[in-house]
């Protein structure tokens, strides 16, 4: 699955319409191997079946039952967590989809889907570019949510078996090196279609030190902005290795992001007033159309609220940034906002 199609199902869930049978929302974390996480799942699932009215069990036993038929037949082994939506009723509704990055396990019953673990996984896991430079070839890999969705591979003809032959060794340097500059160039014409085309925002170099060095020397300042600074240097073949090291650097690089969302709130709080904190504020100002950017701690765990923000923000196409816990952020309930504008007389507290 890649970011634009879980964009589109996000928008979607969004955009359901409520009805009397019950909507079962299902993430779950299959890290530790399925068996476990299929025990955990059932367990929950009779906690809530206690917690239903009697009237609203057969259809949610219905709908429970489309999930554990596709937990035990269509799991495949690579998968790291699982989202699933079922519903039963005049409009039934069933939607699952597998990732190669885990979830938080978590089973919810409500009226409407809730979307928001698909929030946070687009916000912490969404794409970008693996340039692996190697003595011989070079991969360019597409990575949505965990996963390589396109590979293009670009390969250095082999020169070192024409020396003595037809070449001298001082005439083969020199061609190496110009054949070099090309591989480099041609890898560089192939980031910037894509990156045009397809809107990557983040990049990682990985492989050997001295040709991701050499690489990044090459770089246009326009490709340069997008560079995650952490450079993943491996002699490896093994791919899998190669994406592990890669999720790892663009985490940490997303985790400074939400580091500098954050700074950027109480920097707007202090001066322009550009900025609302609070549930209920930030829902108002949402209803409003105010709002530029929803930021909410991951620990917020007010569903009700949490899910009606989210909704708000995704119908209205809002960036929505998902941080860790923050001291400033726990004394207003986890919740805050950007604002576009501000209203003649409004005030940010």
């Amino acid at each position: 699955m890649d970011i634009k199609e879980l964009q589109k199902h996000i928008r979607d869930l969004a955009g359901i319409e409520e009805t009397k049978q019950p909507m079962v929302s299902c993430y779950l974390n299959l890290e530790n191997g399925k068996s476990g996480c299929l025990r955990n799942f059932l367990s929950r699932v009779e906690i809530l079946r206690k917690g239903l009215e009697r009237q609203l069990q057969p259809g949610f036993n219905k709908a429970i039952g489309s999930i554990d038929e596709y937990l035990n037949r269509e799991l495949e082994d690579s998968t790291k967590g699982a989202a699933i939506f079922s519903r039963y009723g005049k409009k039934p509704y069933f939607l699952p989809m597998q990732f190669r990055v885990p979830v938080r396990n978590e089973v919810i019953v409500d009226g409407l889907p809730s979307v928001y673990g698909l929030v946070e996984l687009k916000d912490v896991f969404h794409q970008f570019i693996i340039v692996v430079s190697n003595e011989s070839h070079g991969k360019i890999l597409e990575v949505n949510l965990g996963e390589v969705t396109e590979a293009i591979f670009t390969e250095k003809p082999e020169l070192r078996k024409r020396v003595g032959r037809e070449w001298t060794k001082e005439h083969y340097q020199n061609h190496r090196r110009d054949r070099g500059e090309r591989f480099v160039k041609e890898k560089i014409k192939i980031l910037e279609q894509l990156i045009q085309s397809k809107g990557y925002s983040h990049l990682i170099l990985a492989g050997k030190p001295h040709l991701t060095s050499r690489l990044k020397k090459s770089l246009p300042k326009h490709l340069l902005d997008k560079l995650i600074d952490t450079e993943v240097h491996t002699n490896t073949s093994d791919l899998g290795e190669v994406i592990n090291a890669s999720l790892k650097a663009f985490i940490d690089e997303e985790q400074k992001e939400s580091e500098d969302m954050l700074q950027k709130l109480k920097h707007s709080i202090a001066t322009d007033g550009l900025a609302l904190l609070g549930p209920a504020a930030t829902l108002d100002a949402l209803q409003m159309g105010q709002v530029d950017a929803l930021i909410m701690s991951k620990d917020f765990d007010h569903k009700w609220i949490r899910e009606e923000l989210v909704r708000t923000a995704v119908e209205q196409g809002i960036h929505i940034e998902t941080v860790p816990d923050d001291p400033m952020l726990k004394t207003v309930n986890g919740v805050a906002c950007l604002l576009r504008y501000k209203l003649p007389g409004e005030h940010s507290l």
